[in-house]
């Protein structure tokens, strides 16, 4: 009981940093876990190797992007204020087209960045899910 409250705790302390703050500090704690040896960190790179033969992808980076989606994650509502200033999505115009046609989306998305945001963005813009 007290190691969650705890948690919780520090998870709210973090949501409280300014998000540039939070983005930095998780890309770079994150990025130092890909120089530690273990299992799951030779399958990321095998895995890399395989589907991006020829191109150089450091594990770091990827470990960086996970950081910063959790910091983004432990508090969203500075992204969800100004959703369009942290969210790309090129092809909104043609979502708000068959909405307002009357017609239901099924959004598909590869699992690339902060691919959980999804729904929180959608719903920031007003679109009832």
């Amino acid at each position: 009981m007290f190691l969650t409250h705890l948690l919780w705790l520090a998870i709210r302390l973090l949501g409280a940093l300014p998000l540039s703050l939070r983005i930095q500090i998780g890309r770079k704690l994150a990025a130092l876990f890909s120089f530690f040896p273990a299992r799951d960190s030779k399958i990321a790179r095998l895995q890399l190797a395989l589907f991006l033969p020829g191109r150089p992808v450091k594990l770091s980076s990827v470990y960086a992007s996970l950081g910063q989606n959790f910091m983004e994650t432990v508090n969203l509502a500075p992204v969800l204020r100004h959703p369009d200033a942290h969210i790309d999505c090129p092809d909104w115009a043609v979502a708000e087209e068959v909405l307002a046609g009357g017609k239901s989306v099924v959004a598909l998305t590869a699992h690339l960045g902060n691919w959980d945001l999804l729904a929180a963005y959608v719903a920031a813009r007003g679109v009832r899910l």
